[in-house]
């Protein structure tokens, strides 16, 4: 049984037949940079300028589109952590299993069998990890997973939390 996404009745997952894309994108923004230092992706990317959104709003969309099998990579250099924000523009940020940071982000495919230059670079960062399996699947670690607690959301999302 799958769930209904966007009001389409042919939208659903796990799909009846295994898909020929992965299924999610993958955001970064910078990590902290000494000052005068522009962010860096860490990966290649199409080099497409754009004015809108205007700069410093502008999206870096990694060189990988063409490869489906891998999820799309993009770099939001004006993100950042949540925390960060001045406190009357924060969100809560208490959840009910208290978690508090990704600290591992693995993904599952049935067909990284050669990784793109783009997603080379960014396994290379040690940020994210590629694992095999017969579907795709993202699993998100928190808080160095030390509780050995986890859920799936797999009548919904191809998605895991561990922590």
């Amino acid at each position: 049984m799958g769930a209904r996404c966007g009001g389409s009745a042919n939208t659903t997952y796990p799909p009846s037949r295994p898909l020929a894309a992965a299924p999610y994108p993958l955001p970064l923004w910078p990590l902290p940079a000494p000052i005068g230092q522009p962010p860096d992706p860490g990966f290649p990317d199409l080099g497409l300028s754009s004015t809108l959104p205007p700069p410093p709003l502008s999206i870096q969309v990694g060189d990988n589109i063409a490869k489906l099998a891998e999820p799309m990579l993009f770099f939001l250099a004006f993100g950042h952590r949540p925390d960060q924000n001045p406190p009357e523009k924060q969100q809560p940020l208490d959840h009910r299993p208290s978690l508090q940071e990704v600290t591992r982000i693995a993904f599952t495919s049935p067909s990284f069998n050669a990784p793109s230059a783009a997603l080379q670079a960014l396994i290379a960062t040690q940020l994210i990890t590629l694992e095999p399996g017969d579907r795709y699947e993202v699993t998100l670690g928190f808080d160095h997973e030390t509780q050995g607690q986890q859920t799936h959301f797999f009548s919904h999302l191809p998605l895991r939390f561990s922590w």
